[in-house]
Order: structure tokens, then sequence, then C-alpha cells
């Protein structure tokens, strides 16, 4: 259902004649590109191989890719190339440097081009979306799955994942850190955004919501 009204935004936001698309920091089974592969063209990236070897079993003809350090490498694409770029999946949140990530994304960004950054209200929004996996059960369905979260600070926290895999056992471990929507406005705004909308709620989970950026 999130992705779902989350594609709906974006094609509001689309034109008729292009529509050039980058999804960063996927973390489901590439379901974006198969939504609005009728509309736009997709290309979705992320730092999970393993994300995006499920995301090519599952939609074999879409645009899937691996790439690493995109908060620090602005040469991964080329300056203006996307017309709409969406930041999804929390993605946000587990970057230590958002200033660098969004300095990026504008700099893919065609002259007015939207952006769209999957937010949460407030952290206990966000720790409730990451411990009930409202993104989808995939993986609670198929393998042993267990998490926690371990606090930090007020605004971080350790988000710890145990997958078993018959025999296998993998534990990841992730920093999350909780960045304010003033604050990510504010820090957009430098790096040459201006918000168009804030959606406070498009799903099914309280506090989860999109904001909408246009570069000028």
């Amino acid at each position: 259902e999130f992705y779902e009204r989350f594609c709906m935004i974006i094609l509001h936001y689309s034109n008729s004649v292009y529509n050039n698309h980058l999804c960063v920091g996927i973390k489901h089974g590439g379901h974006i590109n198969e939504i609005l592969k009728n509309n736009t063209s997709t290309t979705t990236i992320s730092k999970s191989k393993s994300i995006i070897d499920l995301c090519q079993y599952n939609y074999k003809n879409n645009i899937y890719q691996y790439i690493d350090k995109y908060e620090t490498n602005s040469y991964i694409f080329n300056e203006h190339e996307f017309t709409h770029i969406s930041l999804i999946d929390a993605e946000i949140y587990y970057t230590t440097n958002p200033q660098g990530l969004l300095y990026n994304l504008s700099k893919w960004l065609s002259i007015r081009g939207y952006l769209f950054i999957d937010v949460f209200q407030n952290i206990n929004n966000l720790k409730h979306h990451l411990t009930n996996k409202d993104n989808g059960d995939f993986i609670k369905l198929n393998y042993k799955y267990s998490d926690e979260i371990k606090e930090i600070s007020d605004q971080k926290f350790y988000f710890i994942e145990n997958i078993k895999i018959n025999k296998d056992e993998k534990t990841n471990h992730h920093e999350v850190t909780y960045y304010s929507i003033a604050y990510l406005k504010s820090i957009a705004q430098e790096c040459g955004l201006t918000i168009v909308k804030y959606y406070d709620t498009i799903g099914n989970v309280s506090g989860r919501g999109v904001i909408v950026f246009q570069k000028v």
C-alpha cells in the first residue's frame, strides 16, 4: 500500500514528455520500478547486494544497481541526469552525512526536477516502522527473523537484525540517526531545493509521510 501511494505522488509530479527516475535506498523487493514501468524509466540503487539480487530475481527486466558511497561520490551519475529522484525506506536516517547525500541528489537532479523523501514525524514513528516491518513481511515469512533496538542517544540508535536461512545465520547492525523534518528542510534548501509539499501521512503507519522538493 505504501509503495503504491508513494508512486501515485511521483506520477502526480510527472510530465507527459520525459520522466527519468532514480530510486535510492531500496530495502524491499523492487516494486517501485514495476509500479512505474509504464510511465517512467526507473533506476534503483542500493548499498546492499542481497537486496539488489532479490529485486533482479523478482523483476528481471527492470534496472537495479548495487552502488555504494552515494553520499560522498557525486560523480556516480551525470549532473542534471534525472527528472525525479526518490529517497525511500527511511534511507535518510541510515546516513551520517545527510548534507552530502542531499547535495549529490540535488546535483543529479535536473532543473525543475523533483526530489521525494520518505520521512517520519518523530523517532518513535521511525522505530515503530523498523520493528513492525510495515514495508512488507517478505523476510519474516520466508526466514527466521528477529530484530531489536539498542539506544545510543536521544536521536540515535542501533537497529539490529538477525536472519537465519537454513543453517546460515546473519546479523546486520545499522546505526540509525533521526533527523527532524525541519532540519531536513533546512539542509535541502542549502542544496538549492525548495519545498513543494509535505504529505504528513500517505500509508497505514502513523507519522510516515513524504516531503516533495523541487530544484530551482
